[in-house]
């Protein structure tokens, strides 16, 4: 991830660690060791002041992006696969875990705001809708499940035939596609 100011450059490693580097000389700034591998890639806050990042520790990482001190940890019940995803204001942060929930939290804060259970290992990244008001996920029992972000309301799933091996797209507003194969 490329800071907004294109001054750092954030990765996560297969060490267990999430570095900073200077973009221009890619000189190691700091780094932050998590709890285990980190698998894909973190989050930035728009102001570039935190960055997050999960780990198969089962935790999600606040980490201030200018000194790679960690701000806050949130212990999931499993292993934490993919991105974090950020609201558009900044002000929650998304993240599923292998436990089968999908865990909303404060940005700043790492206030819990809401847990949806899926029932099953949720084995993509969350994705927000457009407008921010609906986050899908896709999960290991075929179901791809829709929650209202504002109200915490759960919509019926979308039952899939086979199992899902993408990332869920918004495309427009109210308007949800995947791509499957058998596996």
């Amino acid at each position: 991830v490329l800071s907004g100011n294109d001054r750092m450059v954030l990765v996560g490693s297969l060490d267990g660690k999430l570095y900073g580097a200077g973009a221009v000389t890619v000189q190691k700034k700091w780094a932050f060791t998590a709890g285990s591998d980190v698998y894909h890639a973190p989050v930035l806050l728009s102001d570039d002041g935190m960055v997050f990042v999960g780990s198969l520790d089962g935790k999600l990482y606040a980490v201030d992006a200018v000194t790679g001190q960690q701000k806050w940890a949130f212990t999931t019940g499993s292993d934490v696969l993919y991105s974090p995803v950020l609201s558009s204001d900044d002000s929650m942060v998304f993240v599923a875990s292998l436990d089968g929930k999908l865990y909303a939290k404060g940005a700043v804060t790492s206030q819990q705001k809401w847990v949806l259970t899926t029932g099953c290992n949720v084995l993509t990244l969350p994705v927000l809708s457009s407008e921010d008001s609906m986050v899908f996920v896709a999960s290991l029992h075929l179901k791809l499940l829709p929650m209202d972000v504002l109200t915490v309301t759960s919509f019926a799933p979308f039952r899939h035939v086979t199992h899902v091996v993408s990332f869920p797209g918004v495309l427009v507003p109210s308007q949800i596609y995947t791509l499957q194969y058998t596996i």
